[in-house]
């Protein structure tokens, strides 16, 4: 079995696989660590670890990937240290600086709340994988016998018996970016994630970082396509990518009209339109032109409303 000096779980989900691989792109860029990064979806269902679920509804998980973070120390073999992280990042800088950060003491390393706001980040996180005994079917017990609700278990992560709010703000800037200081930015608007809409300021070192990982054979436009075609990402991008014009407002108009007439971001995206489009399969004729009704209605609904707003 291959050794690995790190491992880094990815919580994330099928239409976010380009991200997920952008992310391990920039972090295996940047380090001279062995690093493995997991999906953390597959590697649940390698292991084939069931997760149940809660019998109190409120106590569900708000994404799919909501308690997978949990079967980190059982997928690590209870041992050494893991890194999760969501798939909406970029890191700028070695992680073996997350590899080399004291426990003292702690199971959890986490980063501060914004601002000083006392809710920790547990966005990122580095697990001490030797003293994690966690089993997931005993956490979801946890939330059954009022151990803890939701809230507690995601927000204060009262599952493990010390947390350190010891990394760096600027090892998750969310929705931040300076130059020079940030070493990983978290794109944390999901209305705005660069892939998704140009209406994000950061967008352009997204894009950039996809066009480099294009270019050094790490991605392919195939891929790149693909996404498109599967409806996961926007249009647009295949420009960007092409004429190496990155900045949101290169790109013209007429591709910014055909983002909005046949583009629907996936979580707006309805459970039902999802069956009769043919979600996350290769589109036909007929789920094109369901996607392609569903979107200029939804966001010219969507646009009305944020002019109501205003």
């Amino acid at each position: 079995m291959e050794k690995f000096d790190l491992n880094v779980f990815v919580g994330t989900q099928p239409e976010q696989m380009l991200a997920t691989k952008l992310l391990e792109y920039s972090i295996k860029k940047k380090t001279s660590l062995k690093i493995n990064v997991q999906a953390l979806y597959k590697a649940v269902e390698s292991k084939n670890i069931k997760i149940p679920r809660p019998v109190d509804k409120s106590n569900y998980p708000r994404t799919p990937f909501s308690f997978q973070r949990f079967a980190i120390p059982e997928l690590s073999g209870y041992t050494g240290r893991s890194v999760y992280v969501d798939s909406d990042m970029l890191v700028f800088n070695d992680i073996q600086e997350l590899y080399d950060m004291p426990f003292n003491g702690a199971e959890i390393l986490c980063a501060e709340g914004v601002d000083g706001a006392r809710r920790p980040q547990f966005s990122v996180m580095v697990l001490d994988c030797d003293t994690l005994k966690w089993n997931i079917t005993d956490i979801v017990k946890g939330l059954d016998n009022g151990d803890y609700d939701y809230k507690g278990l995601m927000y204060e992560m009262k599952a493990a018996k010390s947390i350190s709010q010891s990394l760096p703000k600027y090892w998750n800037d969310l929705e931040s970016y300076t130059e020079g200081k940030t070493r990983l930015i978290h794109f944390t608007d999901m209305h705005k994630q660069p892939w998704l809409s140009l209406e994000n300021e950061f967008a352009p070192i997204w894009v950039k970082a996809l066009a480099e990982a294009i270019e050094d054979g790490y991605i392919s436009m195939t891929e790149v396509e693909d996404h498109i075609s599967l409806g996961f990402i926007r249009p647009s991008i295949k420009f960007q990518l092409i004429s190496k014009k990155f900045e949101n407002s290169d790109v013209p108009k007429s591709l910014i009209k055909k983002d909005f007439l046949t583009f629907v971001k996936p979580h707006e995206f309805s459970d039902s339109m999802k069956k009769i489009a043919s979600y996350g399969k290769v589109p036909n004729l007929f789920s094109k032109s369901v996607r392609r009704v569903y979107a200029t209605a939804h966001n010219t609904i969507f646009a009305l409303k944020k002019k109501v707003r205003k």
